[in-house]
């Protein structure tokens, strides 16, 4: 039998472009995969809205009322009519208001200065999302509140004290029973 470099000669090369393929896929497998990063849930214009919500929301809901943001619609309405159900499940609620049994009362809806976008076709496409949340909220019995971006605490306060007073959230301090 020969010895060792008589049996590994012809592998040499072999050996050697098996590594260096090894070593490519590990690098590009590095490259290609994609990296997350952590960011703010909400922008500042939505942490200056967050804010006064936050306040306003225990006078005119009640104490137990519950504020949620970036919730996802699919989350807290359903229909038994799976496209129709498929067609709000990804849109997001800006800010959710839940009763303290987690009971939807009412959607806030941020206007903000990018929500129609910058092109005619994003502002198309923003004003049929915002028809169909607002025909699955109304026909859910969920309260709809949108707010301007320049809303101040004053006026915050004004449409959730009409929106409390639509969906009876001060009945028992913010606990209502679920509709339907």
């Amino acid at each position: 039998m020969g010895d060792l470099a008589d049996v590994a000669g012809p592998l040499a090369p072999l050996v050697l472009a098996l590594l260096v393929l090894v070593a490519l896929l590990v690098l590009y497998h590095r490259f290609t995969t994609p990296r997350f990063e952590a960011r703010p849930l909400l922008n500042k214009a939505e942490q200056r809205v967050f804010a006064m919500l936050s306040r306003s929301v225990p006078r005119q809901f009640g104490k137990s009322a519950r504020l949620f943001a970036q919730v996802s619609y699919g989350e807290f309405l359903s229909c038994k009519d799976k496209r129709a159900f498929w067609t709000i499940n990804a849109r997001r609620a800006d800010f959710l208001i839940t009763d303290a049994g987690f009971h939807p009362l009412c959607v806030i809806e941020y206007q903000g200065s990018g929500h129609y976008g910058y092109s005619r076709k994003s502002a198309k496409r923003a004003a049929h999302g915002d028809r169909m949340k607002r025909r699955a909220l109304a026909s859910a019995g969920v309260e709809l509140v949108e707010l301007a971006p320049k809303a101040t605490p004053a006026q915050v306060d004004a449409l959730l004290a009409d929106a409390a007073a639509r969906c009876g959230a001060m009945e028992g301090d913010g606990v209502t029973a679920l509709r339907g």
